[in-house]
């Protein structure tokens, strides 16, 4: 593949990110942003050196587009991922990548009738590290895999800010509780079984959630995510034969401690020098290169798969579904 145009939707911090992720990949090239406010997609494309600055709907009608990534507010990623589906483009979409999972499955339907790829961009799942940790498990470097342990808390800005406005999708377990929850999912399955305690807001945004997941085989998981609270971002994989830990943060780590007791027996090194987007950019051109229609590591089946246990831990914990989202009502 000689060429990919992209337009990001969104002009914060992520999508910035993804700006300086493309520019650095030889056969990607960021051709329009889309954004609600012209001045400031017009600002965002001046400085990744975009041609074209304009709304949503007209950065994906773009003919030089061939990928659309969405980088919105968490309630747009829906609507937007359709509007670019219904244009024909493929799409990488942020995570979460609906606000449930019957969002989810009407954005996944309509890929699969327009013929078009679509992914969830949860990076973490292509970190070389991430990958590494799958091929020593496979080859039971650790034994037989019983308990997982997984965090991501920080402190987030205090409100008002996205995270705790509830008609954006906001909230701990949906923004950060994704990643240890897709950890869990990648090593042990979707948890048969959970238990869930949380912390709310009057707006009832959950601040602060921990997930106790019973998975097949009785294996189990322990999960925790706050955007109240400082943590330790880590992830530890325990075997019958020894333990992997991820060198925080476990969903961009860049080295593997291998642990049998106390003992540090290897420490593996996995550097990389960007952002750690450009893994997913790479498997989105691959994808395109091979006539793929998603993603060969983290498919869409894994995607509903994860949102359909976000959704069952958000009811458990009494976290209501924003206004007019499927389950709402």
């Amino acid at each position: 593949m000689t060429d990919v145009g992209w337009a990001i939707l969104g002009t914060g911090g992520i999508a910035a990110a993804m700006a300086t992720t493309l520019a650095g990949v030889p056969e990607a090239t960021l051709v329009a942003v889309g954004s609600r406010r012209e001045e400031s997609a017009r600002a965002f494309a001046d400085r990744f050196g975009a041609p074209v600055a304009s709304t949503y709907e007209e950065a994906v009608a773009s003919e030089d587009v061939d990928v659309v990534y969405v980088a919105t507010t968490n309630d747009l990623h829906a609507p937007l991922t359709l509007a670019a589906i219904d244009a024909g483009k493929a799409v990488l979409c942020e995570k979460p990548f609906a606000l449930d999972v019957v969002q989810a499955r009407t954005m996944v339907e309509a890929a699969a009738v327009a013929d078009v790829f679509l992914m969830e961009a949860m990076w973490m799942r292509y970190i070389p590290a991430f990958r590494r940790a799958e091929e020593l498990v496979l080859d039971g470097v650790i034994g037989d895999v019983r308990f997982l342990s997984a965090d991501f808390s920080f402190p987030a800005s205090p409100p008002p800010g996205r995270l705790y406005d509830r008609s954006l999708g906001g909230g701990g377990l949906v923004d950060v509780g994704i990643y240890p929850l897709t950890t869990a999912y990648a090593f042990l399955g979707a948890p048969s079984s959970f238990h869930a305690e949380a912390v709310l807001t009057e707006g009832g945004v959950d601040t602060q959630v921990v997930v106790v997941g019973v998975h097949e085989d009785a294996r189990m998981s322990a999960l925790t995510a706050s955007i109240a609270t400082d943590g330790s971002q880590t992830a530890v994989l325990m075997g019958t034969e020894g333990h992997l830990v991820f060198e925080p943060p476990a969903h961009h780590s860049q080295r593997l401690f291998l642990r049998r007791g106390l003992e540090t027996v290897e420490t593996i090194e996995l550097p990389h020098a960007g952002t750690g987007y450009e893994f997913e950019v790479a498997e989105v051109h691959d994808a395109l290169v091979a006539g793929r229609r998603q993603s060969s590591v983290h498919d869409l089946d894994d995607t509903l798969a994860v949102l359909d246990t976000l959704d069952r831990i958000r009811a458990a914990i009494g976290v209501e579904f924003p206004k007019g989202v499927p389950g709402s009502e």
